[in-house]
């Protein structure tokens, strides 16, 4: 008899425990990103005349080969699914390519500061921190009531122009 009311409670618990819905990001946060693109260089050499030595003919550099931090105060809305951000970008080339002799001249930017402010659409899911068109594997943290205390995310992605990048990031709520 026992028994049966063991197993009658253990099934009306299991059946009465419905999905957890996904965590959510919602109110305020702080925001950290890291970005890394990477850069392609192509060497080509040729011989010189009689001499036989080799010379460098051109160089190509195809991808960004950036390097960037993000740190913003974000604003989660569930409901409306935006998050408005304001904070600051820093982001510059990881080589800087300077040109001299016959030809002179740089390919590259050096790294600055920049405000960053806007709204985009988000979602989540379990596993999954969406921002625009960019899905991230995302890990969630802290949950109380079904809102995220902290979310870390990250992913690889290639840009319009071909350039790999990878990003990794974290919210913390206030």
């Amino acid at each position: 008899m026992k028994r049966i009311f063991a197993t009658a409670a253990i099934t009306a618990a299991l059946l009465s425990t419905s999905a957890q819905a996904a965590p959510v990001l919602s109110g305020k946060y702080i925001v950290t990103v890291q970005t890394l693109c990477q850069l392609n260089s192509v060497y080509e050499f040729h011989a010189s005349n009689t001499l036989g030595d080799e010379y460098m003919r051109s160089l190509g550099v195809t991808g960004s080969g950036k390097a960037g931090m993000t740190l913003l105060e974000a604003t989660f809305n569930p409901t409306k699914g935006t998050v408005q951000v304001a904070g600051f970008d820093a982001d510059g080339e990881l080589d800087i390519f300077h040109l001299t002799g016959s030809k002179s001249g740089q390919f590259g930017s050096a790294i600055a500061e920049t405000p960053e402010t806007g709204k985009q659409n988000y979602t989540t899911t379990d596993t999954t921190f969406t921002i625009g068109d960019l899905v991230l594997h995302a890990l969630y943290g802290q949950v109380k009531k079904g809102v995220a205390g902290l979310a870390a995310f990250q992913g690889a992605f290639t840009q319009e122009d071909g350039t790999h990048c990878m990003e990794q990031g974290r919210a913390e709520k206030e």
